[in-house]
């Protein structure tokens, strides 16, 4: 008889008409590739996220403030999709006193093993360089390896071959 009553109560508390329901959660659904934000990456190496898209050859990269030392040669990752309407962007400095020692700079940039573009710098200063990359569009999100040697490099008195100061290398919206 209590098992009875006790079944009854219990019955009668889960009907009562003034229960909160509440639907479940909106499910997340993946974005496709259309979806993809507008900006391609640009890689501003004192960010700390830096690191994941530098394969080689940055010291430095992600700590602190301001323009890092590459060396002689570096590797970036980028996951890109279409970058119609984007350029390919890089930001340096010349250092006065290194500039004085090795002369005017090549820079060469190779992106998944192809030359991409050359440039020579000869003036002390902060710089920047653009390029259309509307040639490296594609329908689908695939990974560009874009490689950076600068010759001559600057031999440091550790003995270090370094590069240039990089502040950013990426891709960003044509002007």
């Amino acid at each position: 008889m209590r098992w009875a009553f006790l079944c009854a109560c219990l019955l009668l508390c889960g009907c009562y008409p003034g229960t909160t329901t509440y639907s479940p959660p909106q499910q997340f659904v993946m974005p496709n590739a259309s979806d993809a934000p507008a900006d391609a990456p640009l890689i501003t190496m004192h960010d700390v996220t830096a690191p994941y898209s530098i394969l080689e050859g940055v010291l430095d990269a992600g700590q602190g403030w301001g323009l890092k030392w590459t060396r002689k040669r570096s590797r970036f990752r980028f996951e890109v999709a279409d970058l119609t309407g984007a350029d390919l962007v890089i930001r340096y400095a010349m250092d006065p006193a290194t500039l004085h020692d090795r002369g005017p700079v090549q820079v060469a940039i190779d992106i998944n093993g192809k030359h991409f573009q050359t440039f020579t710098e000869s003036a002390p200063g902060e710089h920047e360089q653009r390029w259309p990359a509307d040639a490296l569009s594609s329908n689908v999100i695939r990974t560009l390896e874009l490689t950076l040697t600068v010759d001559p490099p600057w031999t440091a008195p550790d003995g270090n071959q370094l590069g240039i100061f990089l502040d950013a290398i990426g891709f960003v919206p044509h002007r």
